[in-house]
C-alpha cells in the first residue's frame, strides 16, 4: 500500500475531497424507467387462448398497460451492474368466448372485462401479488373466462415479470 500523498500514477482515481465522482469510475445511475414502461407494454399485452371440445375457445387479451407508476435504475459500482425497480401495475383485459358454427364463422358468446392489479413488483420481492378484478360473474361462460384470467393469465404475467430482471440488467448493454 503506498503511503499518504504518494500516488502512483497508473491509479485510475485518485482520493477527492469533494467526493466527486471522476469518471464515474466509482459509480453511475441510470434512469430505465421509460424503458421499463415500454417493456411492460410490448411484453404483458398479449392474447391467452384455451381450446375445449365442441368447438369453444375462451379468448382473454391483456388490452393495456392502464397504470404504470414506480421508476427502475441500473446501477454499475466498480465494473458490477446492478438494478433496482419498484412498480405498481394495473392492467386492462377482456375476455371472450367464441364457438364455431357449421359454417366455420367464430361468433362471440359471451363476454367479461377487469383489470388485472399488481400492487407491489418490486427488485426485492419475489413473490408479488397479482389481484383479478372484474364484474359481477352472470353465468358459467363467465366463469371459465374467469378462471382462465386466474390460473392460465395470472401465470403468463408472472412468467414474463419473472424476466424483467435479466432484462433490465441487458437493456443497459445495448
Amino acid at each position: 500500500m503506498a503511503k499518504f500523498g504518494e500516488g502512483d500514477p497508473r491509479w485510475i482515481v485518485e482520493h477527492r475531497d469533494d467526493g466527486h465522482n471522476v469518471n464515474g469510475w466509482h459509480w453511475t445511475e441510470k434512469d430505465r424507467t421509460k424503458w421499463a414502461k415500454t417493456f411492460f407494454e410490448n411484453q404483458l399485452c398479449k392474447e391467452y387462448r384455451q381450446e375445449e371440445a365442441g368447438g369453444w375457445t375462451y379468448v382473454v387479451k391483456v388490452k393495456s398497460v392502464k397504470s404504470c407508476t414506480g421508476d427502475a435504475v441500473v446501477r454499475n459500482r466498480k465494473g458490477k451492474k446492478v438494478c433496482g425497480y419498484d412498480f405498481q401495475l394495473k392492467l386492462e383485459w377482456e375476455g371472450k368466448v367464441l364457438s364455431s358454427d357449421l359454417e366455420g364463422d367464430n361468433t362471440d358468446i359471451g363476454a367479461l372485462k377487469g383489470t388485472l392489479e399488481i400492487p407491489e413488483f418490486a427488485d426485492d420481492e419475489e413473490n408479488f401479488e397479482v389481484l383479478v378484478k372484474c364484474k359481477s360473474i352472470t353465468d358459467d361462460v363467465q366463469q371459465k373466462i374467469r378462471n382462465l384470467v386466474d390460473h392460465t393469465v395470472t401465470e403468463g404475467i408472472r412468467s414474463v415479470l419473472g424476466t424483467f430482471h435479466e432484462a433490465l440488467l441487458d437493456c443497459d448493454a445495448r
